[in-house]
């Protein structure tokens, strides 16, 4: 009972801690609601920096991303891929410099409407133990079970899901134990097309896969890119050969931009050197 008593005041603590932690937008604030987003995206020099200026990200970072634009963002671990796109979903604000959808500063935005237009699909893949409709419906809680089946045929995730007794309803498990890595990112990717977003993030989402796995799903992913503006965080370079520009990354400055060719062209740059250690330990 002791041991009972003790776990329910951990959960108090927590409960506690969530309900006194501050809204990150004031309600009170009148913000610009998105409704019709293309998925324009501007950095006009950004400088970001972590914990009141000691330590700086980026510094006056600038480009423009056209709708529809596949750019994928290459860098060492820690050099600022996962900040660049925390600023484009409202996570973070510039320190100085704007960062513009559509031509609207972000600052501005109600922060629902600008992540409503936004869906990841991360390297790890959250699931919840519920079923496996349920853990679909995550993307969008409005659609309906019809236009989540149809988004699971998208994402081939139908081929397993079909196979299991309760199809659908079936429980997924505490974190999704029940389901491979393959099978979590195949939800992952129905959960973003029912999201049906106009900015796409894909963080990392094949590294944890098999080459045969990694196939099947990289041909799901492409079909959900077509038509949006898609970020993609890569360490393994084969997926970012297909990207419109490559932003190579390092220190916080954008030291290299271009297509695959592009940059392969540039004797001892950057990229170059990153793809040919990439290949020699394949």
């Amino acid at each position: 009972n002791w041991q009972i008593i003790q776990n329910g005041i951990v959960a108090i603590e927590r409960a506690e801690q969530l309900l006194t932690t501050t809204p990150e937008q004031d309600p009170s604030k009148e913000a610009l609601v998105l409704k019709d987003v293309e998925g324009n995206v501007e950095f006009r020099k950004v400088t970001f920096s972590y914990g009141g200026g000691k330590e700086r990200v980026f510094a006056e970072l600038n480009f423009q991303v056209s709708a529809g634009e596949i750019i994928a963002l290459v860098g060492e671990s820690g050099g600022g891929k996962s900040t660049l796109i925390d600023l484009i979903s409202g996570y973070y604000y510039p320190t100085k410099g704007k960062v513009f959808i559509d031509g609207n500063d972000t600052r501005k935005l109600n922060l629902e409407s600008l992540r409503e237009h936004i869906a990841v699909v991360p390297q790890e893949v959250v699931l919840f133990n519920d079923t496996i409709m349920t853990n679909i419906k995550y993307g969008n809680f409005r659609a309906s079970d019809v236009l989540a089946k149809a988004a699971a045929e998208r994402a081939s995730a139908n081929v397993f899901i079909e196979k299991f007794p309760q199809q659908y309803k079936q429980m997924v498990g505490e974190r999704g134990v029940r389901l491979s890595v393959g099978q979590k990112q195949r939800i992952a990717i129905a959960r973003a097309i029912l999201r049906d977003p106009k900015i796409l993030i894909l963080d990392e989402p094949t590294s944890a896969l098999d080459s045969k796995t990694e196939r099947f799903i990289t041909e799901s992913l492409e079909g959900l890119m077509r038509g949006r503006t898609t970020f993609i965080i890569a360490h393994r370079l084969s997926t970012v050969r297909k990207a419109d520009r490559i932003f190579v990354i390092d220190e916080g400055l954008i030291v290299e931009m271009g297509t695959h060719d592009e940059l392969m062209a540039i004797m001892g740059g950057n990229y170059r050197n990153r793809y040919e250690l990439h290949v020699g330990l394949q």
